[in-house]
């Protein structure tokens, strides 16, 4: 893949990308040191947009997490976004300098710029060839020499398709998909306890596009290490950033670093790191100093939701491994690209619209089941860039099994693919 097409789709990208976003204050409430401020649902200004043409529902989501607020009525003021309760329309204020503004006044919102440290990324030549080397493998992965056999036997309970499942560690790249309610993240969970297990030296870091889907897949893997009776391992789990529900690790103390702990110090201690998508791409210089030289720092990195993530954004964090694991609902919302260029090229923070549905889906129906593995076809007028989801349809030389069949329930997801 062009590492020139990558670079030019991402700078289209952020040249369409609002950086700030108007939205109207429907009333504020003081709580301790935060502010919870409700925001009309129906009204957002957007940079370089008339009034109204997007929603905030549209916007209201994680990644407007650890954004910077500002107003200039009742006075001027500044604050953190904590944290966003998408069912009530509702940003959380921290560390604000002055009281947000009330019912019928403007609040401006600058969201963090994940796009830039992406481009920052693929501006070093050097990373951004290994980046681009990383393309052709999705499509013709290869089995790992020394990786362990896991049986998950310690898991009774475990499906068939799960426990076949276990078995993609076997390989360079691979793809665990299923619909919601499959069991993928339990699978994860046990998939990665009883890696850590099997091979005492490996590192892992674990990748999803959200602070509350970290939270889900760290815990899977704690309950995992906890049920397999390997409780000695679960000190080696930590879970990084500040942004993760407290209520959901309340007994799980070990999983999270100690206050005032660098994150660098954090992650040379554990073997198995787990954080958003986006604070990765943030801190990749201190991932890449955790090996010598070239070397992965990771013996495995998992992306979760795996298909909100962009190619662009997922090919820069893969070089951090000797090893990838993609999981995720194939049928899940893909980001969608602003700018009309890019949408070959990289996929994007910006909104969402029904559009992209057309634009980033594969255009082979496919059956998912728990342990789903499919492959990637390359096209380059096809926008396979735009993300994740795009680039796991199943292969032009092969038809994808009818569902119920015995194909459809596992077997093919376990196949190597003998085509290229």
């Amino acid at each position: 893949m062009p590492i020139a097409d990558i670079r030019a789709a991402i700078e289209a990208e952020l040249a369409a990308t609002p950086e700030f976003y108007d939205f109207r204050v429907l009333r504020r409430v003081a709580d301790g040191a935060l502010w919870r401020v409700t925001l009309e649902a129906d009204y957002v200004y957007a940079q370089g947009q008339r009034p109204g043409e997007v929603s905030a529902q549209t916007l209201l989501d994680d990644r407007l997490e650890g954004a910077s607020a500002w107003w200039g009525v009742p006075g001027k003021g500044s604050a953190t976004v904590r944290a966003v309760v998408v069912e009530d329309d509702e940003l959380v204020l921290d560390r604000a300098s002055a009281p947000p503004p009330g019912e019928g006044h403007l609040i401006r919102i600058y969201p963090p710029r994940f796009l830039n440290a992406v481009a920052d990324a693929w501006r070093e030549d050097a990373w951004a060839r290994r980046a681009a080397d990383g393309w052709p493998g999705l499509s013709r992965p290869a089995r790992r020499a020394q990786a362990p056999r896991l049986d998950g036997s310690p898991f009774r309970w475990l499906r068939d398709a799960q426990r076949q499942a276990l078995g993609l560690i076997g390989w360079t790249d691979a793809f665990l998909w299923g619909p919601p309610g499959t069991g993928k993240t339990t699978t994860l969970g046990v998939l990665l306890a009883e890696y850590l297990d099997r091979s005492p030296h490996a590192r892992v870091l674990l990748l999803s596009t959200t602070n509350h889907a970290v939270d889900l897949a760290t815990l899977a893997v704690d309950k995992a290490l906890h049920k397999g009776r390997r409780e000695a391992l679960r000190g080696d789990v930590q879970r990084l950033g500040s942004r993760f529900d407290a209520a959901a690790y309340e007994g799980r103390g070990h999983l999270i670093p100690p206050a005032g702990m660098p994150s660098a110090q954090a992650l040379a201690h554990c073997r198995l790191a787990t954080m958003t998508t986006t604070r990765a791409v943030f801190t990749l210089k201190t991932l890449r100093e955790l090996a010598a030289g070239d070397e992965p720092p990771f013996d495995l990195v998992v992306f979760d939701e795996a298909s909100q993530v962009s190619l662009a954004h997922a090919l820069a964090l893969m070089p951090l491994g000797r090893a990838r694991l993609f999981a995720g609902d194939p049928q899940q919302l893909s980001p969608c690209c602003a700018a009309r260029t890019a949408s070959r090229g990289c996929g994007s923070d910006a909104r969402r619209s029904p559009r992209c549905r057309a634009v980033t889906r594969p255009s082979v129906p496919w059956p998912c089941s728990t342990s789903s593995r499919a492959w990637p076809r390359r096209s380059g007028r096809w926008s396979a860039i735009c993300s994740m989801t795009a680039c796991c349809a199943w292969p032009r030389t092969r038809r994808p099994p009818r569902p119920g069949t015995a194909s459809a329930r596992g077997r093919w997801a376990m196949s190597r693919r003998t085509s290229t």
